[in-house]
Order: C-alpha cells, then structure tokens, then sequence
C-alpha cells in the first residue's frame, strides 16, 4: 500500500488558500452591495479584510520557504516575513474604525482618533523592519528555519491592543446606554456581534502562543469576518442608511414580538406617527442637504426621547413611526411635549438655521384595532389633523 507524505508546508498553505477563498468572495460581494453608497463603515471593512487577505498571503509564502536550502529563498523568506509581522495590527486598526462608525462617533474626533490608533501600528512597523538585524520578532537560520525572537510577544500586544481597546470601547458604551437608557434596544445587537467578532481571533492568538511554529491566528480570524460581514449586512438591509435608525420593513417584526410580549409585561401597546412640520419649505430654501440634516436632528431627537425599548423607524421621506410598550396617553403625551421642546432648543441654541417642529398622531392597540396597518392608518389621521390644525392657525395670523 503506497504511502502518501503531506510535507510540513502543505496543511497550512492549503487552510490559507481554503481562507482566503472566502475573503475574495466577501470581499467581492461587499464592493457590488455597496457600488453607490461607499459609507465608512463599507471602507473599514474592506480594508479589515484585505488586511487579513495580505497577512494570509505572506503567512502562506513563510510555510513555503521554511527548509529550503535555495540560498535567495532565504531572502524571500525573511522578506515575507517581515510584511508580514507589519501587517499584523491592521485588521485590529481598521476593526476600532468601523467599531467608531457603529458607535456613531463624530467624523472630526474619528479622525483625530485614527492617528492616536496609528502609535501602535508604527511602533510595529520599526521592530518588524528592524528584525532581520536584531532578533526581535524572528530569527532565520541559514538553513531557512524560522524561529521567534526576544520580542514576539510585543508583537502580539501591538497587533491586539488595538482590538482590547476596541472592546473596551463597545463595553463602555452599552454601559453608558444602559444607564441612561438611550438606544439600547437599537444598538444591543451590534454590540453583540462586534463582540463576537473579537473572541475569535483572540481565541487564535491564544493558540499560536502556546503552540510554536503555528500560525492559524488569520484563519480563526476569518471565522470573525464571516459573523461580522453577516450581520453587518444584516444591519444595512435593516437600517435607513441617512438616520441610522430602523427602515420601515422592521416594523412589522417589532410588532409582533411585542405583541407577544404585551401579556407578560402588561403593556399598552401604541403607535406614535410623526412628520416633520414645513418641510419641504426648509428643502426649498435651504437645500436638500440641511433637509436631510433636518431629518437626521429629528431621529436623534427621538431616540434621545423615547424610551430605550421602543422601537423608532423612518417610515418614508420625514415621516416617522414609533411602536412602544409604553402607550398610555399621559406618557405619549408627555413625551412628545418633552421632543417639541428639545426641538425648539437646537434653533435656540443656533445648531440650525431653521425652526423645526412636528406633528404627530397616535393610536393605541384594542381588540379591534389589532393590526399595525390600521394603527398606522389612525395615527396617521391624528396626525394630518393636528398639522391641519397648525395651518389654519398660520392663515388666521397671515389674515
């Protein structure tokens, strides 16, 4: 019976190519879902995942060269080497950029931030350049055989303390969330996900320094970058791309669990229909791109406002539809008195150059107003009344 021998560089090298199959193919994907609207978090993770593809290369091209008694292979070999220990904190820095988007973080203090990111990754560059001289992260031999340096371990907490912080800073957030109450609903399940993305390189790590000569960190992070492409297209079919909150399609998933859920927490459900008042003369006299900042202040507006557990959506163009568990007309009252006045307050405050105000109408669940379609439709009644009522107001002062 012949014996099959599978040389030491095989197994690794074929993992590699296994993986990095699939990155092209997300990688692929994701540019053609996001061929017009190439937002930030589109070029993070790219970026995340030609990052990992690079490493997956150079990692490959080291297990080809290790033994080879070819005299140039050995400067291949320390070559790919050394691209391949700088790029290892990238996948980790562009990770805590796109955690940045996701978090919502300002475009200005985002910049500032990636520059503060950038201190690990180019005190990396200048060990890994250096190395062939020194030791610190390898050492190849003349016969071609790899071995770790005094500093690998540096290497290790560069390329993951970007990625510590990253968690640090979604752990702090759902905190600061929860304890204010603002959003958690909206924004738990992405937390969740970038949570479980992290554990598995991590995990990968783990592995590669208790077991030497084993480099499957960038595969086990593969595994991450499928669960984190999944559900970050997840939330792009989900989310409205300009206000960040829930589209319109998601209402009617809500509806149902707190239909559900209405019984064992006792609630009222109700359903609060918005519209943002003279609209279209702001569009008119101030350009589309303060209109949609008109619309983005009113979905901040709300979030900050509503209660954490609601369910807030652009229903279409700046209208707005909020479900809650917490329908009693003293509370929906109150809390849309509480949004006119945060609303009156950006103006006050000269945040925008332009009033902005709403109306709104509500509707709340009985036995025979059961569906989400004839809620909307009775909300949505109230509320073109109350913004008649409004004009009317307006022609008897103009009189």
């Amino acid at each position: 019976m012949e014996t099959i021998t599978v040389l030491r560089w095989q197994m690794p090298v074929f993992i590699n190519c296994f993986s990095l199959a699939v990155l092209f193919i997300i990688l692929v994907n994701n540019r053609q879902e996001h061929l017009e609207t190439k937002s930030q978090r589109y070029f993070f993770f790219q970026n995340l995942v030609l990052s990992n593809i690079v490493l997956l290369i150079f990692d490959g091209l080291t297990w080809v060269f290790v033994g080879s008694p070819v005299p140039s292979h050995r400067l291949f070999h320390v070559l790919a080497s050394i691209i391949f220990y700088i790029t290892a904190p990238l996948p980790s820095f562009f990770f805590i950029g796109f955690v940045d988007v996701v978090l919502n973080i300002p475009s200005e203090k985002r910049r500032k931030l990636m520059w503060f990111y950038a201190i690990p990754v180019a005190i990396n560059f200048i060990i890994a350049s250096l190395s062939p001289f020194t030791n610190w992260y390898f050492q190849i031999d003349p016969v071609n055989h790899y071995q770790r340096g005094s500093l690998f371990f540096v290497s290790f907490l560069l390329s993951y303390a970007l990625l510590a912080v990253a968690v640090g800073k979604v752990l702090a957030t759902y905190h600061e969330l929860k304890k204010s109450r603002i959003g958690i609903a909206k924004n738990v399940k992405e937390f969740r996900w970038m949570l479980e993305y992290t554990s598995i390189p991590v995990i990968g790590g783990i592995v590669q320094v208790m077991f030497n000569n084993v480099t499957y960190i960038w595969n086990f992070t593969v595994l991450g970058l499928i669960i984190l492409y999944i559900n970050y297209q997840n939330v792009e079919i989900t989310t409205d791309s300009l206000t960040g909150l829930y589209n319109r399609r998601q209402s009617y998933f809500f509806f149902e669990r707190f239909m559900r859920e209405r019984t064992r927490e006792k609630a009222t459900i109700a359903v609060v229909m918005i519209d943002i008042n003279n609209f279209k003369k702001i569009n008119d006299k101030f350009g589309h791109t303060q209109g949609d900042d008109a619309i983005t202040a009113v979905a901040k507006v709300l979030e900050t406002e509503f209660r954490w557990d609601d369910f807030i959506c652009r229903f279409g163009g700046d209208e707005f539809v909020i479900i809650t568990k917490h329908g009693e007309l003293k509370t929906l009252k109150a809390i849309l008195d509480a949004v006119d006045d945060h609303l009156l307050s950006l103006h006050k405050e000269g945040k925008y150059p332009f009033e902005l105000a709403i109306s709104a109408g509500y509707a709340q669940y009985s036995r025979k107003n059961r569906k989400l379609d004839t809620l909307i439709k009775q909300a949505d009644a109230m509320m073109f009344e109350q913004k008649a009522k409004l004009l009317r107001r307006a022609g008897d002062k103009e009189a």
